[in-house]
């Protein structure tokens, strides 16, 4: 998710710019992750949400599994500073980050910062 603008602990002002994250686990067959884990996930996000903390996340999760999972991580996330939720699809997610952005900022209704976001 924030990973990446995490990559180098030395790049604050990287991951500051960071403004949401999609997550898409539609391709995710199994996991081998326990409520424990999602719990130490959450504690390690902190970081990330001190320097981002309006950010918004989103997380499609089709499957059964994936979708609990999330779901408990989004219950536990509530004290991160982050607006998140968790869809069944992507277009649902993508929809759903365009509102949430254009209600931080509503400068550019097109949206055209973010044309990973474009809906097809």
């Amino acid at each position: 998710m924030f990973a990446v603008a995490l990559s180098d602990p030395q790049d604050e002002a990287k991951a500051r710019q960071v403004r949401y994250g999609l997550v898409d686990l539609s391709a995710v067959t199994d996991m081998q992750v326990t409520p424990t884990h999602i719990h130490q996930f959450v504690e390690i996000q902190h970081k990330m949400a001190a320097l981002t903390p309006n950010g918004i996340v989103a997380v499609v999760a089709p499957h059964d599994l994936t979708y609990a999972l999330s779901r408990l991580w989004h219950t536990l996330s509530y004290d991160l500073g982050w607006i998140s939720n968790v869809f069944h699809s992507r277009r649902d997610a993508i929809a759903w980050l365009r509102m949430e952005l254009l209600i931080q900022d509503n400068s550019d209704p097109e949206l055209s910062q973010f044309p990973s976001l474009k809906l097809d």
